[in-house]
């Protein structure tokens, strides 16, 4: 199955195999497909996903806004051969298995592969997101830091790994990644001067 290619870390970008951009044209919408993405193949209610975006309205004009922006979601997967969104009447699920997303890839490799899952963090969990609703905004504002410090987890992982195979110069430039990620981070700052201690000639 060809599959619609995401990125959530840095920013938001929604492409399909070919490279071209997808493009949905509310913010609402935009945010909608993004919690979906990355609680990919999770079943919600249609209640609580009105109410994360749509929390100042009244239930049925919120239900009624949560249709047309899942109703978008469905067409632009239709537009390149996807069935994105799975429902059962209250129940709405996004289908991992139509995407490949930079976030979903990381908890992934943070199981096998901590060298693979830090190349893999670009920037901060949809840095350019604005402000939507309260309930979502509270949402994104955890996630973007639990992103962060597994980020600083697995470089952090990803220096032993470098040390243990003798690899100091990608130890270092693996931990000014960590520093300039966490540049208030004194384990950064340490690690950073301990391997250029070790390294004279970096």
């Amino acid at each position: 199955m060809a599959q619609i290619n995401a990125r959530l870390f840095g920013g938001f970008e929604f492409r399909d195999a070919s490279g071209a951009e997808l493009k949905l044209n509310t913010r609402k919408t935009r945010g909608l497909l993004a919690f979906l993405i990355v609680e990919a193949d999770r079943w919600h209610t249609r209640d609580r996903l009105a109410g994360l975006l749509w929390s100042d309205r009244q239930q049925a004009q919120a239900r009624h806004s949560l249709t047309q922006a899942l109703s978008a979601i469905r067409k632009l997967g239709e537009e390149v051969g996807l069935n994105l969104i799975e429902g059962d009447g209250e129940r709405v699920r996004f289908l991992a298995q139509a995407i490949s997303a930079d976030v979903l890839l990381f908890r992934e490799k943070l199981e096998s592969d901590f060298t693979k899952a830090a190349e893999l963090y670009t920037g901060p969990f949809l840095d350019d997101f604005q402000a939507l609703d309260p309930p979502i905004d509270e949402w994104l504002a955890t996630e973007r830091a639990a992103f962060h410090e597994q980020a600083c987890t697995a470089l952090a992982h990803a220096i032993e790994h470098a040390e243990a195979r003798g690899d100091m110069a990608a130890g270092i430039a693996i931990a000014k990644r960590w520093v300039a990620l966490d540049p208030v981070s004194e384990a950064a700052h340490r690690t950073i001067m301990r391997l250029c201690a070790a390294c004279p000639s970096s």
